[in-house]
Formats: C-alpha cells, structure tokens, sequence
C-alpha cells in the first residue's frame, strides 16, 4: 500500500512538539533581555525554533515524497543498550571522572547493534573523552573532573 513516509511524518512532529514546547517554556520561565544584553532565555527559544523549523522541513519533505505505509518496528536491543549507556554515564561520572564514564558509555552504546566490533567504539570513546576535556575542562573550566575527583 503506498501512502506517506510514516517514519518522517512521526520524526516531524515530534520535532515540532518539542521545539514550541522548548521555546514556549524558556519564553515563560526565562529572562529573554534584548539585544544588547542578552538574557539566559534567549539561546532556548533560538533552539526551540530551529529544532520546530527542521520538523517542518521533515514533515513536508515526507507529505511529497510517498513511501510505503507502515509502521517502524520498536527493536528492545537498541533501546536497552541506549538507556543502558545513559545510565552507565550517569552512575560513573562523579566516581570514574568523565574520560571513564565517556569511554564506557560509548562501548555499552554499541550493544545496540551486534555487528559493531569493540576497537572501534573504544576509539571513539577515548577521542570524544579527549575532545570533551579539551572543551569543557580547559577551554571552558568548568568543574567537570577528567579522572577521579581530588579529595
């Protein structure tokens, strides 16, 4: 049966949802300021409207191009591995510091699919460790440990 594409008319307007909520609470509950002394609000609303202007894009891209009509399927392995790797960052960070809780984040994420090997995400885990020091830690200074926290 042919009809929309089900996936981008669903991704869209989720999109949407969550861009007008987004820029709708930062408008209600945060200081906007004005242009020459911006306020802690406005950066909230601009990405509440930029993610509400990409779910129109997908949204109309899906009411033009048809595809078949179905729904996705929910797979439970990816799902558990992504809630699984939030989780394991959460529970690691104050203890571990943030290289170790990223690395192992990283290596619980690719329990999601069984084809990915295990050198590759370890790379990735360690450069986006690397990469977030470099940001958050020096660049920025703010108190996020590398290892673990000094007494």
């Amino acid at each position: 049966m042919s009809g929309y594409d089900i996936k981008d008319l669903i991704g869209g307007a989720i999109l949407i949802a969550l861009g007008i909520f987004a820029a709708v609470f930062a408008a209600m509950t945060l200081d906007v300021g004005d242009p020459a002394h911006m306020g802690p609000g406005l950066f909230p609303i601009a990405l509440g409207i930029l993610l509400t202007g990409f779910g129109v894009l997908i949204l109309i891209r899906a009411l033009i191009i048809r595809g078949t009509f179905e729904l996705p399927q929910f797979e439970l392995r990816p799902f558990l591995a992504i809630v699984a790797s939030t989780a394991s960052f959460a529970l690691t960070i104050e203890t571990l510091g943030a290289v170790p809780a990223i690395v192992i984040m990283t290596l619980v994420a690719r329990l999601a699919d069984e084809r990915i090997g295990f050198v590759r995400p370890l790379v990735l885990g360690m450069s986006l460790a690397v990469f977030a020091t470099l940001i958050f830690s020096i660049g920025l200074k703010l108190p996020i440990y590398p290892f673990i926290r000094p007494f």
